[in-house]
């Protein structure tokens, strides 16, 4: 204990408690960042280090599958020899770029494409056991490689697929060699000797444990270093906690409890704290607050008690210092308590009256009548008089009167037709003026409350303007029997102008409704119209898509009205200081071409005088609201609602007027410019209607062209593909399309061979002859001849010619084949090579028929070119088409706005007619096949023609045979 006091007394006792604090939390967190840090490190070695560890198992388990595709490789059938070497050549390059990774670091890339680092093995016996097993691999690589380079059997070597369209070729070319390859027959032979010895797969098991134990004895040295550290940061953390418990917690609790007992009521609490800090400072405080709560305990049981002539025991010479706030609200609190409970009474009853009222605005304002009568009922029973009334102003007629819209008196309705013209009496005389009129001595003949007992002349009248933005909207008359106290006016002139704000949005709202309802007049008539237009756009078939995603995007023009209120800041000479953005939008100036100008440059001359009476106001400290004319400065008129205040300094002096104005020139013509406006519009539509009409005609002229093309298309694509096998492949040979004859050729579904290189189906020998072929033919080059394919091990034979085809921008995207089955003709063919050279003649005539097929199949192709022609010009004729159209939307997209339920209506029809246009297309269709069915039979018939010559031939063979 000696040991930590003297630890205290050096680092901590003269410090404040939050440095103490401070200190104490610092060691903890210290160690803490230390333990995470650390952890973190290891866990990012350690997962790096397990990524070494799995990737030398990917290496173990690949070079263990080496042996199993080398025996695949050597098979004789193709279909397993091919796809066998070309793994074992993927698997050779992977493993040797795992053992360059693992020696020098690299990034490999994972099954979902992330990239992931493996860092370069350190450990040197490791290191050593690594280019050991590079060099086993190496070495047994180079027999790997020979497999896959060398052909297994030579047989492969010596197939001459196109000598039966040679007349010069022989028998002798047929020879076929089946032995397998010296060199590839040296290589297994070595190979089958490593795999006895299998010293690469145990050296690559000796290697992966080799890491995994390095990585063992990495996680052994971080356990320790972790237990330690933890070890050390424990015990410092009991330390600082012990400090903290008995030199600062223990205090603290002491200190607390006491403030408990204090704030109970127990003044009687004793303190002590004898070191020389913040708490020794707090028990000081908590001292002198217990003398000082004695005091005014005592004080206030007296005040209590009545005696408000009671002093304070601390008041010296009949004064309290300053600096004693308890004391001085103490005394303040006697001299004002009955004051503030007299006022709070009056604030309490306006409260509750604004909340009264405030609901009553909220309902029934959308009726003037009830309205008023509810307001008035609540009033004269909310304010206890005797009789009120409410008087609106009255715009219907030429004349502007005011009009009784609500009487009540003695918690009854009142029913009174009165009408006061502008200036006549009490009523008249408070509209004009704008002021509330409270008179006392009222006149024995302007008004009698009448009660059961009888009726007599109230005692006082008050007459209040209901007003807003310096706006009258009617009157609020009150008679009673009492005076009307000063705060009882001003709740009513409160009162009056909520009123008028309710009154306000309810004439706003009923005009708001004629609008609307003249909107749906006009509405109604444009949905006539669209009737009327609905007949004339039926035929908008191919383009009706795009005008429906251009016309989409157009949501229609929303029209607001900125509420946003100028603003300036004035001096009270009326020089500008600052104003905001919206006052030099309204005033159509810049910010820099004011400071230091007067306002008075925006205002007519002729409402100076206005505007200096509204000043003169201003001046002596009261806000001012008046509506003037001025002008932008481009002098651009403008009616202005306008309110200026004044804003006062610390020393309660005018530091300078809040000038706010709002734009209400558009309110005043907003009546004859919406006339203008529905004129206009009809107008425009008018227009649109014949414009559109007119451009109707020309597309409808140019749709029905393109669909009698378009059906000579179809027909002549058809019957090519009743009459020819077809397909499409792009630059790496994928079949992007295939036709029912070629399919019938190959035997396979379609979802075998589309997505399939064709490439693949050809024999490994013809594959680099076709890879050559690809790039001439996307540069344009024409292709025809004889080719062999291997469709599910059946050899079959077509001859093909090949056209590039071009999109819509000029480049060749895709190769059109047409294909014609000859697998029987070439196997005659070769039959008859084994024959004597009296077969001559009938080759020559067999390659003449070859040739008139040939002949037939470019004739089918130049007709196949005229159609993908045909159907380009009608693509590049449909874009125009659209681009015209485009135009058409983009000049009219303003007064299309009303016309988006129009186009869904001729969607429906247009979807109609495209239904009777297939219909057509289908029938033109069915003539084209009958058409090609014709021509394919004429074909047919050639080469039934040609297979009897065959047969006869055969025939005149055996009987020389015989002879």
């Amino acid at each position: 204990m000696n040991i930590i006091n003297k630890i205290w007394s050096v680092l901590y006792k003269d410090l404040p408690v939050h440095v103490k604090f401070y200190i104490s939390f610092f060691w903890i967190l210290l160690f803490i960042a230390i333990s995470f840090t650390s952890v973190y490190i290891h866990t990012n070695n350690s997962a790096k280090n397990n990524k070494i560890l799995d990737y030398s198992n990917l290496a173990l388990s690949k070079s263990q599958k080496l042996f199993s595709l080398t025996s695949l490789a050597i098979n004789e059938d193709l279909s397993v020899s091919s796809p066998a070497k070309q793994n074992l050549n993927h698997e050779l390059i992977e493993i040797n770029t795992i053992y360059n990774n693992l020696k020098y670091g690299g990034i490999i890339f994972n099954s979902d494409n992330s990239q992931t680092y493996i860092k370069a093995i350190k450990d040197e016996k490791t290191l050593v056991k690594l280019n050991e097993v590079e060099k086993i691999f190496n070495e047994q690589k180079k027999l790997f490689s020979v497999i896959v380079k060398e052909t297994t059997f030579l047989n492969e070597l010596n197939i001459k697929p196109y000598t039966i369209l040679d007349s010069t070729s022989t028998s002798q070319n047929l020879n076929v060699i089946t032995l397998m390859n010296p060199i590839v027959k040296s290589a297994i032979k070595e190979i089958n000797s490593y795999a006895i010895e299998n010293s690469l797969i145990t050296n690559n098991e000796q290697l992966c444990e080799m890491i995994k134990q390095y990585n063992t004895a990495n996680e052994n040295i971080f356990l320790s270093l972790f237990i330690l550290i933890n070890i050390i940061a424990l015990i410092i953390i009991l330390f600082n906690f012990f400090i903290l418990q008995i030199f600062i917690v223990s205090p603290i609790n002491k200190i607390a409890k006491a403030s408990v007992e204090i704030a109970k009521g127990d003044l009687k609490t004793k303190l002590s704290h004898k070191i020389n800090d913040n708490l020794g400072l707090i028990v000081s405080s908590i001292k002198s607050l217990i003398e000082n709560l004695k005091n005014a305990s005592e004080f206030t049981i007296k005040i209590g008690q009545g005696n408000y002539d009671a002093n304070l025991e601390v008041i010296k010479d009949g004064n309290i210092d300053e600096k004693d706030n308890l004391n001085v609200a103490l005394m303040n609190m006697r001299d004002k308590l009955k004051s503030v409970a007299e006022e709070e009474k009056r604030r309490n009853w306006a409260t509750s009256g604004f909340a009264i009222f405030g609901e009553i605005l909220r309902q029934d304002n959308d009726n003037i009548e009830k309205l008023s009568y509810n307001i008035i009922k609540n009033l004269v029973k909310f304010m206890d008089i005797n009789q009120a009334g409410m008087f609106l102003l009255n715009e219907s007629e030429d004349n502007k009167f005011l009009e009784m819209t609500a009487c009540h008196a003695y918690d009854r309705k009142k029913f009174s037709d009165r009408k006061v013209n502008i200036g006549e009496g009490f009523i008249g005389t408070c509209f004009i003026e704008k002021e509330t009129i409270y008179v006392t001595d009222v006149p024995t003949d302007y008004i009698n409350i009448t009660s059961g007992l009888g009726d007599a002349p109230p005692r006082s009248i008050l007459i209040v303007p209901m007003k807003l933005n310096d706006v009258v909207y009617g009157i609020l008359e009150l008679a009673s029997f009492t005076s009307f106290e000063k705060y009882q006016i001003e709740f009513v002139e409160k009162v009056g102008e909520s009123v008028a704000s309710t009154i306000s949005t309810v004439k706003i709202n009923i005009q708001t409704s004629k609008l609307l309802t003249k909107s749906q007049q006009q509405t109604e008539i444009l949905l006539q119209q669209e009737e009327e237009m609905r007949q004339n756009l039926e035929e908008l078939h191919s383009t009706q898509d795009e005008i429906l995603k251009r016309e989409s995007e157009i949501t229609g023009i929303v029209n607001a009205i900125d509420n946003t209120i100028a603003k300036a800041e004035l001096q009270l000479n009326g020089v500008i200081i600052n104003v905001n953005a919206k006052f030099n939008k309204v005033f159509e100036v810049e910010k820099t071409n004011l400071t230091n100008h007067n306002i008075k440059k925006f205002i007519d001359d002729n409402q100076f005088d206005i505007f200096d009476e509204s000043f003169e106001i201003v001046s002596s400290g009261e806000s001012s609201d008046f509506t003037i004319k001025g002008h932008t400065a481009k002098n651009t008129k403008k009616w202005l609602l306008c309110s200026v205040t004044p804003v006062f300094d610390s020393n309660k002096q005018i530091a300078k007027v809040l000038f706010m104005a709002i734009d209400v020139t558009q309110q005043k013509e907003l009546e004859s410019e919406l006339a203008q406006k529905d004129e206009l519009q009809k107008q425009e539509i008018e227009k649109l209607i014949h414009e559109n009409n007119q451009k109707l005609e020309e597309i409808i002229a140019t749709q029905e062209e393109s669909t009698k093309r378009e059906t000579e298309l179809s027909a002549i694509i058809n019957g090519i593909n009743e009459s020819l096998g077809s397909y499409e492949f792009d630059e790496k040979g994928i079949v992007l399309n295939v036709n029912r004859m070629f399919l019938d050729i190959t035997g396979l579904k379609e979802n075998e061979i589309i997505g399939q290189s064709i490439i693949d189906f050809m024999p490994v020998e013809k594959q680099k002859l076709m890879y050559d072929l690809l790039p001439k033919l996307f540069k344009g080059d024409k292709h025809s001849g004889p080719h062999q394919f291997i469709f599910k091990g059946v050899e079959k034979w077509c001859f093909e010619t090949y056209t590039p085809v071009k999109s819509s921008n000029g480049n060749f995207n895709k190769i059109l084949v047409l294909a014609n089955e000859i697998t029987q003709v070439v196997m005659q063919d070769r039959k008859m090579k084994t024959q004597s050279d009296e077969l001559m003649a009938q080759q020559e005539e067999l390659r003449q028929n070859m040739e008139e097929m040939q002949t037939l199949q470019e004739d089918t192709l130049k007709r196949m070119e005229e159609a993908e022609n045909l159907k380009n010009q009608l693509a590049e004729k449909d874009k125009l088409q659209s681009i015209e159209i485009e135009k058409l939307t983009n000049e009219n997209n303003q007064k299309l706005q009303e016309l988006i339920k129009i186009q869904e209506k001729i969607l429906k029809d247009a979807e109609e007619q495209r239904t009777k246009d297939e219909l057509i297309v289908k029938q033109a269709k069915e003539e084209a096949q009958i058409q090609i069915l014709n021509m394919e039979e004429d074909f047919f018939m050639k080469q039934k023609e040609l297979k009897k010559k065959l047969k006869a031939a055969t025939l005149e063979l055996e009987a020389t045979k015989n002879n």
